[in-house]
């Protein structure tokens, strides 16, 4: 199951323009924020990057965050809901003056994080959730594909009469 969601979440990414180095940020990144889909939060909520319920379109009320955090995590129908969440309606804002842009241009595990943090995605020190998505690095499963798009060639046959 976990490689499939790293699969989906990949190609999530990779379909919302994020080049494959950030886009493996992002399935490390939801393998922290649900222990490697074993976290309460992603059992109960079908929830993979810890998400807030916000009235989003795609989720409802789930179970209650930690006093410290405060609100209610939000509840997905499915893990790809939840994907769909984070990629087309969270990442595409420009938040703390991280643009979406500057986001998916993150080239380390730091400079991810610092977004992130600058974002005010996670409380977290910027320190510990940098080696949360080093070993995401290390555990996600997923298959680059490359496509190429092969053009039609049409031959055309032109009969020419001599007389």
């Amino acid at each position: 199951m976990s490689e499939s969601i790293d699969q989906e979440i990949y190609n999530a990414a990779l379909g919302k323009g994020f080049p494959t180095t950030s886009a493996k940020f992002l399935v490390a990144q939801a393998r922290h924020e649900t222990a490697n889909y074993t976290s309460n939060v992603f059992k109960l909520n079908n929830n993979l990057f810890g998400m807030k319920f916000a009235n989003q379109p795609l989720a409802t009320k789930g179970s209650p965050a930690p006093s410290s955090e405060g609100g209610v995590y939000a509840k997905y129908n499915s893990p790809s809901d939840s994907i769909k969440d984070q990629v087309d309606r969270y990442f595409v804002r420009t938040m703390g003056g991280v643009t979406f842009d500057q986001l998916k241009a993150s080239q380390t595990p730091l400079e991810y994080a610092t977004n992130l943090k600058k974002r005010g995605y996670f409380t977290d020190t910027t320190d510990n959730y940098v080696r949360g998505i080093e070993r995401g690095l290390l555990r996600i499963k997923v298959i680059d594909i490359v496509k190429k798009n092969y053009g039609k060639i049409i031959l055309g046959i032109t009969l020419v009469g001599y007389s």
